[in-house]
Parts: structure tokens; sequence; C-alpha cells
């Protein structure tokens, strides 16, 4: 099997591996699963760092992932570079987070993550909501764009 197609296996069962640990609450894995130097950008645009993402996640009230966290597969596209890869992709969220409250929405993200001897650890991840009137699934512009 290619290399690529490989990473890109390793990577998705690491998604699926992040949703378990998530719904799980399951703060060890969510810990080895986050690099040290991890950071979320909200759609917002708040930075929020490794250890605040886990305690939002982990936390009594809230239910993140717990219903269901689903990517329109058809359009994830990963970038490989030797121990590097970032991942663009289009995800419905639904859930509460106990510092956020509802964040149910639809939202583009990248992510990039770095694989070392332990395997891969999600270094940063960008979300943000499509532009007003941009509805899921919609096709680019000619311009690409």
């Amino acid at each position: 099997m290619p290399r690529r197609n490989v990473a890109e296996r390793e990577l998705r069962e690491f998604k699926d591996a992040f949703e378990r640990a998530s719904r799980d609450n399951d703060r060890t894995a969510l810990d080895r699963m986050l690099h040290p130097d991890f950071t979320l950008v909200t759609p917002e645009g708040d930075i929020v760092e490794k250890d605040q993402l886990i305690a939002t996640i982990v936390a009594n009230d809230s239910n993140f992932m717990a219903q269901r966290f689903d990517r329109s597969e058809r359009r994830t596209v990963f970038h490989l570079s030797g121990n590097l890869a970032k991942e663009t992709a289009d995800v419905d969220i639904q859930g509460n987070l106990s510092t956020r409250g509802q964040v149910t929405g639809y939202y583009f993200h990248t992510a990039t993550f770095v694989r070392s001897r332990a395997g891969w650890q999600m270094l940063s991840n960008t979300m943000h909501a499509p532009a007003a009137g941009r509805a899921r699934g919609a096709q680019r512009s000619p311009s690409g764009w």
C-alpha cells in the first residue's frame, strides 16, 4: 500500500479514536492524542490550548460528541509532507461545551497532525463557519475561491 494511503488510513483511525475518547471523556487518551503545543482557533477567533480543550470536553456538563460528530468525507482532503499532515474538511457538530454552550453547527476546519514514534498527534485545529449564504456541499466559484 502506498505511503500516502497508509498515512490517510492512520489519520482516519486517529480521528475515530479521538471521537471515542471525547465521547467517553477519556482525559488520558485525549492528552496523548493532542500535541503538547496544541492550539485550537474557534470560529469566533478565540485561542484554546490543549489543557483548556481537554477540561472543556471532559467537564460534567459537556455533551460534546455524545450525540454525533459527522464529517463529510467527500470533502476531506489530506496534504502529507514527511511526518506532517494537514486535513481540510467540512464538519457537522452537535452538542454543548461547558465553557461555550451550544456548538451545534456546520463548520470548515483545518487540522495539522505530526507523527512521532508514538503515533499521530493533533498539533492544531482551526474552525470557522462558512460565509453567509454558502450551504453544505455548495460548489466553489469558478475562480476556485
